[in-house]
């Protein structure tokens, strides 16, 4: 058995990478022995549909799951199809995912419990919420709650070429097409991304 799991890097004390077509590369793991390869992941360089090229990739790896952080459902749908076992939600290193794995606690993408919403996130609710600004908001699952974010890209939505810069250490990544920043990590520190204002 094998399971790809999204990685900002070749090792197993990197960090889960939350962006599942836009990560680094794949630990291609056996849950059992921690025997693992790295596969690198092409899908990034590409414009629009990193997420289906990334599910494409890690099938034909022949694995038998896949543990990230989140992904669209058309992702998602693609890979249970292809008949492997989705699990999102995922934080933490790789190593600390193998053992929520090993352990049976993580929540698979189709259990009750994960949501059925846009984002298909790990979060349940019910409700909904509104983001102020241009940016294009969605919520995870169906929560109550009065949101009052600033939306997708802090309430714009910034064009081709610019920087993802890490608001923790200010190291600047170039802005990859069609891969938000927020799906990124800091190849640094393993910060989420933003958008360089």
């Amino acid at each position: 058995m094998k399971i790809a799991i999204s990685s900002s890097g070749a090792n197993l004390d990197e960090q889960v990478d939350p962006g599942f077509g836009c990560c680094r590369c794949f630990i291609v793991i056996d849950p059992a022995t921690e025997a693992f390869d790295v596969l690198e992941n092409k899908a990034p360089v590409s414009s629009s549909g990193a997420g289906i090229q990334a599910a494409q990739m890690v099938v034909a790896a022949g694995v038998d799951g896949v543990i990230t952080g989140k992904l669209k459902p058309s992702v998602t749908n693609a890979l249970e199809a292809a008949g492997l076992n989705v699990y999102l939600g995922a934080p933490g290193t790789i190593r600390d995912v193998l053992k929520q794995y090993q352990d049976g606690r993580l929540l698979r993408a189709s259990d009750p419990a994960v949501g059925d919403g846009p984002g298909r996130g790990p979060f349940k609710g019910r409700g909904t919420g509104r983001g102020m600004g241009q940016g294009a908001g969605q919520g995870m699952g169906q929560g109550v709650g009065q949101g009052q974010g600033m939306g997708r890209d802090g309430g714009f939505r910034a064009g081709p070429g610019g920087y993802c810069i890490c608001p923790n250490c200010e190291e600047r990544v170039p802005h990859e097409l069609g891969c938000p920043c927020f799906e990124n990590t800091c190849p640094k520190c393993g910060t989420v991304m933003t958008r360089e204002r």
